[in-house]
């Protein structure tokens, strides 16, 4: 009778350090980006709430670290972000998955899992490293990944900024709001691109919705800012 007291303190405190290891990404309802599209035909901003324009994407969600990851030095702390993506009259539920690099010398996200999207969208895990493999193509420096919508090959890739910018640091170039990654595919055609908070799409690729694109750049920009999230200036869960 004595253990049931210790069962039930044990069971508070771990709803306890769940509960507070749960946090919201915060998008904010202005970009400077979205005034420069009079070429694109949709554009639109990322919200947490509310839409404000007809274009904008509603992202809502929590991010949670898992309890027991915090023990497995080996593999590093693993983060979960579980919500929906709301789009052009669509709901979609999202997951994503993201493991710390264990590295105290090399920081950033070892391994990145995007789950829960239809089977028309395929995007093998990836990282989000301070540094780039050593023997790494060099036009490959500024890719971050690459996926597939409906067949169709998409490779996500960060624009530099300026002649000489150093593309190697993706954990850095991902924390400016400035950044622009655009969505190209194979031939390096131009189809979207998104900053922090807005998005934009000048063409809709063959044989793929516009619905699939803005659900694929939504989910990109939930990596974008766990990324911000745990790495940025303010980490606080």
């Amino acid at each position: 009778m004595k253990q049931k007291p210790l069962i039930c303190l044990m069971a508070f405190v771990l709803c306890v350090l769940f509960v507070s290891c749960r946090s919201m990404l915060k998008y904010e309802d202005s970009s400077s980006a979205i005034d420069n599209s009079r070429n694109a035909f949709i554009a639109g901003y990322f919200v947490s709430e509310k839409k404000l324009n007809e274009g904008d994407i509603v992202i809502s969600g929590h991010l949670a670290q898992s309890f027991w990851s915090s023990f497995l030095l080996v593999a590093g702390p693993r983060y979960q972000w579980k919500g929906i993506l709301i789009f052009s009259g669509e709901v979609q539920p999202l997951s994503v998955i993201a493991w710390v690099n264990p590295d105290k010398y090399l920081k950033g996200l070892s391994l990145v899992s995007i789950r829960k999207l239809p089977a028309s969208f395929y995007c093998k895990d990836f990282d989000i490293m301070s540094e780039r493999r050593a023997f790494s193509k060099p036009e490959t420096h500024n890719r971050l990944a690459e996926f597939n919508l409906n067949g169709k090959i998409f490779r996500l890739e960060l624009l530099p900024q300026h002649r000489f910018q150093n593309m190697d640091n993706h954990l850095e170039l991902l924390h400016s709001k400035k950044q622009i990654i655009q969505i190209v595919d194979e031939s390096g055609k131009v189809y979207a691109d998104f900053d922090m908070n807005s998005y934009r799409i000048y063409e809709q690729p063959p044989d793929v919705s516009i619905k699939e694109l803005q659900m694929a750049i939504a989910a990109f920009s939930v990596v974008q800012h766990i990324n911000l999230k745990l790495f940025g200036p303010v980490f606080v869960l």
